[in-house]
This record gives C-alpha cells, sequence and structure tokens, in this order.
C-alpha cells in the first residue's frame, strides 16, 4: 500500500520547526510522500520557510467564495507551495448554496452551485477537499472539469469576497 501521502502540520505552534524538521526526516526516509502545513498565514509560513530545507508541498486553509485569501495564495506560489482549501463550502457557515451569484451562474452552465463554487477555486489554482459522504455529491465534487467559468462569472463571484474568515483562525 506504500506510506501516507501527506503529513501536515495542523496549526502554527511554538513548536512548529521541530515539528516540522521531524516531518522532513520521515520524508527522507520514505514514510510519507510529502509534508506541509495547516492554517498557516503568510508570516507563519515565511517564518518556518527560513528553518526548514524541504518547502511545504500545501498549506491547508480556509478558502471559499467569501474569503479566497488571494494574497496568501501568491505568497504561497512564489515558493512553491500549493494552496489547498479545506472548507470550500464554508461547512455550514454561510447559505453558499443560495447564494444568488452562484446560482445563476450554475443554471447558465447546467451545474450545480456547489459545482460552481468548486470550479472557481480550481481555476483560481487553489486545490479543493469538498467533504460529503453522499455518493452523488461525490460524484458532482468531481465533475467539475467539464466546463470554465468566464471572465466575468469570476469577477461577480470575487465580488463575494469578504476578506475574513468564517472560522477564526486568521
Amino acid at each position: 500500500m506504500g506510506p501516507p501521502v501527506l503529513l501536515l502540520i495542523h496549526e502554527p505552534y511554538d513548536q512548529s520547526p521541530a515539528m516540522y524538521r521531524a516531518m522532513e526526516e520521515a520524508l527522507e526516509r520514505g514514510q510519507v510522500r510529502a509534508i506541509g502545513v495547516s492554517n498557516f498565514k503568510s508570516l507563519m509560513y515565511e517564518n518556518l520557510l527560513q528553518t526548514c530545507d524541504v518547502v511545504p508541498a500545501v498549506d491547508q486553509v480556509e478558502a471559499h467564495v467569501y474569503h479566497a485569501q488571494r494574497p496568501l495564495q501568491r505568497t504561497l506560489a512564489a515558493y512553491g507551495t500549493m494552496m489547498q482549501a479545506w472548507a470550500p463550502f464554508t461547512e455550514g457557515r454561510r447559505p453558499i448554496f443560495r447564494e444568488p451569484t452562484l446560482r445563476d451562474i450554475a443554471e447558465g452552465h447546467g451545474k450545480t452551485v456547489a459545482q460552481v463554487a468548486l470550479r472557481y477555486l480550481i481555476q483560481l489554482g487553489i486545490g479543493v477537499i469538498p467533504k460529503s459522504s453522499k455518493r452523488g455529491r461525490l460524484r458532482q465534487n468531481i465533475n467539475v472539469f467539464d466546463f470554465s467559468l468566464t471572465d466575468a462569472e469570476m469577477d461577480a463571484i470575487s465580488a463575494l469576497d469578504e476578506g475574513r474568515s468564517l472560522f477564526g483562525w486568521y
């Protein structure tokens, strides 16, 4: 079966540099395939880079249409780290599935609001981790590569961004 694919530090801790060094050793020994972090803001991420040898593969953060964290994504991309959204549907913190902008765009593409929300993040270059245990929704979540959002649609969705966390992480 092989080693676990990805090992992450869940959030910034005072011990993060030491924890990350231990993860680098696990990577070197082949015990994991990739290492990364979660919930690291730009400054925290850049501070970690000062102490590590392996650039994090990902930084899993809250990201959705209301808080896409574009500045953080640009920082991560500059160093070769992928931003990955752990809450692309807001985990019920906002009524994203009733959002009029998303509903109109979804209708125009014959897609669901969830598919449009995921496609938006993907087109921004953000990886997504949609959560579902329902087979039909799992199929919908993967079926986002057969359409593209126009520049105007991307701009309309970007206008929803409030620039603040719904979870209090940042």
